[in-house]
């Protein structure tokens, strides 16, 4: 999917005030990649097709293109500055953790929107949205959720996927 520029422009611009804000005492974002010269994206390497490692090992996915073309207008907005745009993989469970201590400037991937991280850290507009569902094999005669009983149930560790099932099989005493 290629992203046009306007819809690029319009991200750049409704990003750029989240990098520049911070609390007064602190360096804002923007002054930091000034200052080291260059600007951190943070990305999932197991989150296709958002955010993960392609079979060259870089960095690829909608999020991941959307972030290059964020890294591009960073470049552009301190054009005074010699910017690079510098990709390290990070986990679900140390993304949010890794924006707040200033490792990563931006993390591109699937993270939801919650008030708790909201509480940390400022999101851009919804890229993508979903929902959770179930997937199992036609034989294994699971129809619904209660089917679920004594059974195992893959999900990606770190999610709000994974809090809200484990809340859900809890609420309605399902042993999964």
């Amino acid at each position: 999917m290629r992203i046009t520029a306007s819809f690029a422009a319009v991200a750049l611009a409704a990003l750029l005030p989240m990098l520049a804000s911070t609390d007064a005492a602190a360096e804002g974002t923007l002054e930091k990649i000034a200052r080291t010269g260059e600007f951190v994206i943070g990305y999932r390497t197991d989150s296709l097709p958002l955010s993960f490692r392609n079979g060259q090992g870089q960095p690829a996915g909608y999020s991941v293109d959307l972030c290059r073309r964020i890294g591009e207008g960073v470049q552009r907005h301190l054009a005074d500055e010699d910017i690079t745009v510098k990709f390290v993989p990070v986990s679900s469970d140390e993304r949010i953790t890794a924006v707040v201590d200033g490792t990563i400037d931006i993390e591109c991937g699937s993270t939801t929107i919650t008030l708790s991280r909201q509480e940390l850290v400022d999101f851009s507009l919804p890229t993508f949205v979903t929902g959770g569902s179930v997937a199992s094999l036609k034989e294994s005669g699971i129809q619904n959720t209660s089917d679920l009983a004594g059974k195992r149930i893959a999900v990606a560790k770190g999610t709000t996927t994974e809090q809200q099932l484990r809340t859900y099989l809890a609420e309605n005493a399902i042993d999964a």
